[in-house]
């Protein structure tokens, strides 16, 4: 609102300024003496245009260099804030390029830490694997029948493990499917939202092009209703994939449910399971071991709990990053509005601009000819004055002639007056005879002269319908060459629009081309970059496919030492009577066999590694074929670029040749115009010598006539400076009435679109805090739970439950890469995001420059109008003081005819041009108002998506309720078993002190390197919420910048 004060505030200054310099002007014409003597004289009446011409240019020509100087310093001024926002840029670029090397660096400290707790790892399983060696020395087992049950056992355990697990696989790859449809569809739908884009901008063309030729208005139509029926079949297929979208989000949550229930399912079964093996398992001893290695378990996925919440937060950024696109496409539809006002105000522009000249060549032309005609009169005037005078003074000099003679030839009165009275008589006789024959002559001369006046009045008839017939022929020569000629130069403007468009089309194209090859050296690397990952990960498959190899062996190996063992143990039994003895043997079995169940376990989860690296090499190729099928498509992309650069070089060809062909018709019909001219011109000169022969005989009746023209004159004047008056005062109504309606339009499609921007992004922050808080607690509460810990020994009958836990792992693991590499993603996206900004930038600086020089070509060609109207009124009034030196007596005859048809036609296209003005302003307000609707439907889709992510974050919520629930589950099973253990260590405690003192050492070391690890974390973490501080200080740092940007452009445009 403000800016558009702001604009109208210097419009009206600008019409203020100029009325001024205009009234200072025409005051100055009617008080210089110099100017009115000219137009007084006949001699230098042609040069009373120069003189106006001179004080014009004396009092302009100072405003000119005024308004020159103001937009100098204004355009200094924007550059000043353009180099002032380049600088913000510039700065803005430095904070991302150290918040990217600060992200590197954080990274590299969380690479290496996870280096540290992998050789800290290995050295614990070093230290385990040396005292199992140990301990399997020493050990020998109690029964056979004993261990064959419990292999039994746990190989039934094993199997129904598998089956869950196999179980869950399949309802995994059937998500990733459904996922992988799921992208499918939303991209088949970006496709259809792009094809109907491009529908939409191709039935704004075809508008525009039904605009400017109406000869092929039906064609277009049809074209149209083609384009308008494809739209709605894309529309059509857009709600179907979107319902298609929306049942297999069903079926996923079905699955999603179906999963659930499995996994409680066996939950459930592996408890009951776990419960029957702990009532078999009371009696075993030395868990110390096994439960480092639980610990550590329990540890990582403590840690992948955490990476869990930092995937969250990169979800939340996400959300952001949805935020930004919905701004965009705000500024998109306001980009729309803008350049559909602008179209508008030209449009407006336009038709005035058509109208003032039409009505400005109606004035002039009547002006010249009203000025043509009175200044004959004038003339003609002053030479019947000029005869008068020489008549009288010829008069006086005969007078003086014959007094001096009658001084000289002086007689008597007498003799005089007889010789008076005589001459009397002779010259009465004289006199009357002469009347007689005079009479009898003029009588004669009248009667012929009659004859004659009727056969000049026939002659005349003759004369003057040719006349009207070439004058009517040369009208419509006119009016036929004006319109083509208009249509010609509208059609050539058109044309050459047309082809500035498609150049550039073309060169949006050829930078398309450019971002398609620089994505294809993208993929090239990605695609380098995933062979030597797909090469390190067969070569780290192969190396653990020979690890399990290594670990078979061992198995067997171990397998032979048992039986060894249990024959021994036969042997002892024969021999051993004391029952301490047997307790220890038994104990002894009991600790070797968890050390083959340890073992087992071992080749389990190195298996499982296999198995997940076997996924991850099968998604590697995944992703390698949907590298290439990118890569295809980007290739198809710039062949159809190819193609439609090449189609539209061929438009251009074609539109040029048309202008070509457009051209040489003109020069075709201005020749023909030429030849017909120059043969009525003939045609003329020979009807004015039979004109000069009438004229001779009407001299009679010229004073009557001039009076009667005088008065009909200055009353033409009067009428039409009235109808100009009220021409004006409608005109003026009419456009301030448009406009008033245009802007109030405009301030309530703003005024909408920044209230539902705002409570677009009031939901959003209220969610993004809500979500937020959540995670805070859930953080709090695990850190509290993790603080609270004491040390934790888990039953050996959980071992299915820690390889469940090692494939969640596994599993979370990979999440969390994923989530990193988007998090690049992200980071590069942003840096396009800049890039585009400068870009943007450099145009702003084009079209300043664009704009400063349009006004000074505007002003240019402003000048060289006003020296062309000039010069071409001088033409015209020298050429109609010649025609109508021949034509003078028969338009005054014709002039109030002439007049009248002149008014009507006058009237008649004042009715036109009122009504194909009012009719191309309903077309205009009903192309406006379908465009509102579309952007209305466009909002309307807007909020459809923002309820949708709404629901999406309400589903995220709830999974990390579900996810909390859990965790709190497995959180109270382990105290419950460390409750356990800790009563079982408390009585075996006075046997095993000198084992416990070293174990309770090597914890403490693993508690303080824990501690170290979560404080690094912790810190990690501040880091994190820094960088999402700054990098959302950022963004509203650039969305300032570029809302800055839009008002400076609002305020130059």
């Amino acid at each position: 609102m403000d800016q558009i004060g702001y604009l109208k505030d210097l419009f009206e200054q600008r019409i203020s300024q100029i009325a001024r310099q205009v009234q200072a002007f025409f005051d100055e014409i009617n008080g210089d003496e110099i100017y009115s003597a000219m137009r007084e004289n006949s001699l230098s009446q042609e040069f009373a245009s120069q003189r106006a011409k001179e004080l014009f240019e004396e009092i302009i020509g100072g405003e000119k260099e005024t308004t020159i100087l103001r937009l100098q310093e204004e355009l200094a001024q924007r550059r000043a804030e353009c180099n002032k926002f380049e600088k913000i840029i510039r700065e803005l670029e430095d904070k991302l390029r150290f918040e990217e090397s600060d992200k590197e660096r954080s990274l590299r400290i969380a690479h290496d830490l996870k280096a540290e707790l992998g050789e800290s790892e290995a050295v614990l399983e070093d230290r385990l694997k040396r005292k199992d060696i140990e301990w399997l020395q020493k050990i020998e087992e109690t029964s056979r029948m004993q261990s064959r049950k419990f292999d039994e056992e746990r190989l039934q355990l094993e199997d129904q493990v598998r089956n869950a697990i196999k179980e869950i696989e399949n309802l995994n790859l059937q998500k990733q499917r459904d996922l992988s449809r799921i992208r499918e569809l939303d991209d088949e739908i970006n496709k259809m939202k792009m094809a109907v884009e491009n529908a939409e901008k191709r039935e704004q063309q075809w508008k525009s092009s039904a605009r400017a030729v109406e000869d092929n208005r039906a064609s277009i139509q049809a074209k149209l209703e083609f384009l308008i029926d494809e739209n709605r079949d894309l529309q059509d297929k857009l709600e179907n994939t979107e319902n298609e979208k929306q049942k297999i989000l069903a079926h996923f949550r079905a699955y999603q449910d179906k999963y659930e229930e499995v996994s409680s399912s066996s939950h459930k079964a592996l408890q009951e399971i776990v419960e029957k093996a702990r009532t078999k398992s009371r009696k075993l001893k030395q868990k110390i071991k096994e439960q480092r290695g639980k610990l550590q378990d329990f540890q990582n996925e403590m840690k992948k709990a955490i990476e869990k919440i930092e995937s969250l937060k990169i979800e939340n950024e996400t959300l952001v990053a949805n935020e930004e696109k919905l701004r965009r496409s705000l500024e998109d539809s306001e980009k729309k509005y803008r350049e559909l006002d602008i179209s508008i105000k030209k449009r407006e522009i336009e038709l005035k601009s058509q109208y003032d000249r039409q009505f400005l060549q109606l004035q002039s032309q009547f002006n010249s000819d009203l000025q043509q005609k009175t200044a004959e009169f004038e003339r003609e005037i002053q030479s019947e004055i000029e005869l008068r005078n020489e008549k009288e003074k010829e008069l006086r000099a005969t007078i003086q002639n014959k007094a001096k003679e009658v001084e000289r030839d002086h007689i008597m009165k007498t003799a005089h007056q007889s010789i008076i009275e005589e001459k009397e008589r002779t010259i009465n006789k004289i006199h009357q005879n002469r009347i007689e024959a005079l009479t009898s002559e003029f009588e004669q001369k009248i009667s012929e002269f009659k004859e004659e006046v009727s056969q000049l009045k026939k002659e005349n008839a003759g004369l003057n319908e040719l006349l009207s017939n070439s004058k009517a022929l040369e009208a419509q020569a006119q009016e036929e060459l004006s319109n083509k000629t208009e249509k010609m130069l509208s059609e050539i403007k058109i044309k050459t629009n047309t082809i500035r468009d498609l150049e550039n089309e073309k060169l949006d194209l050829l930078n398309k081309l450019d971002t398609a090859g620089e994505l294809l050296e993208d993929l090239k690397d990605s695609k380098n970059e995933e062979a030597s990952l797909r090469f390190k990960y067969e070569t780290e498959n192969s190396n653990l496919k020979g690890r399990l190899n290594e670990l078979e062996d061992q198995n067997t190996y171990l397998k032979r030492q048992i039986k060894k063992y249990q024959d021994e143990q036969e042997y002892v039994k024969n021999e051993m009577v004391e029952k301490k003895f047997l307790v220890q043997e038994k104990e002894k079995s009991f600790q070797l066999e968890t050390e083959i169940d340890k073992a087992h376990k071992n080749i389990v989860k190195l298996e499982n590694q296999v198995d997940s690296l076997e996924r991850s090499l099968e998604e590697l190729s995944n992703q390698h074929s949907e590298a290439k099928n990118r890569i295809r498509e980007s290739e198809d992309f710039t062949r159809t670029l190819s193609t439609d650069i090449d189609a539209k070089e061929r438009k251009n060809r074609e539109i040029i040749a048309s202008l070509e062909q457009d051209n040489y018709e003109l020069k075709k019909l201005a020749s023909a115009r030429k030849l017909e001219i120059e043969k009525a011109k003939d045609e003329l000169k020979n009807f004015e010598a039979l004109f000069i022969e009438t004229r001779q005989k009407v001299n009679d009746s010229f004073e009557k006539i001039k009076r009667s023209a005088r008065y009909s004159i200055q009353g033409l004047r009067t009428d039409l400076s009235n109808i100009k008056l009220a021409l004006e005062y409608e005109v003026s109504s009419f456009m301030d009435s448009t406009q008033s309606m245009i802007q109030e339009i405009a301030i309530k499609l703003i005024e909408k679109e920044v209230s539902d921007k705002r409570k677009i992004d009031y939901k959003i922050a209220e969610i993004s805090e809500e979500m937020k808080k959540q995670w805070k607690s859930k953080l709090s509460k695990i850190e509290e739970n993790l603080l609270r810990e004491e040390l934790t020994w888990w039953d050996d009958a959980d071992m299915d439950g820690i390889r469940r836990a090692a494939k969640s792992l596994i599993d979370k693991k990979k999440y969390s890469d994923n989530e990193v590499l988007k998090c690049n993603d992200y980071s590069k996206k942003l840096q396009g995001q800049v890039d585009n900004l400068n870009k943007q930038n450099q145009k702003l600086h084009l079209r300043l420059q664009a704009n400063s020089e349009a006004f000074d070509q505007l002003q240019r060609e402003v000048a060289d109008e006003s020296t062309k109207i000039k010069y071409n009124s001088q033409n015209l009034l020298r050429k109609s003081t010649q025609e109508l030196q021949t034509k003078y007596e028969q338009e005054i005859e014709k002039l109030r005819e002439e007049v009248k048809q002149k008014g009507k036609e006058k009237n008649e296209l004042e009715t036109r041009l009122k009504r194909k003005f009012m009719e191309e302003m309903e077309k205009v307000k009903n192309q406006y108002e379908g465009r509102i609707k579309g952007y209305k439907e466009e909002l309307d889709n807007e909020q459809e998506r923002v309820e949708r992510l709404n629901n999406q974050l309400q589903g995220a919520d709830k999974e990390g309720v579900s996810m909390k629930q859990r965790l709190l589950d497995e959180i109270q099973s382990l105290e419950i078993r460390v409750q356990e253990l800790e009563g079982f260590l408390e009585q075996e405690r006075t046997q095993k002190d000198q084992l416990a003192k070293q174990r309770i050492t090597e914890l403490q070391e693993l508690t303080e390197k824990i501690k170290v690890l979560r404080s690094e974390i912790a810190e990690k973490e501040d880091k994190l919420d820094m960088y999402i501080k700054e990098n959302r200080n950022l963004r509203a740092e650039i969305s300032s910048i570029i809302d800055a940007r839009k008002s400076v452009f609002s305020a130059e445009f």
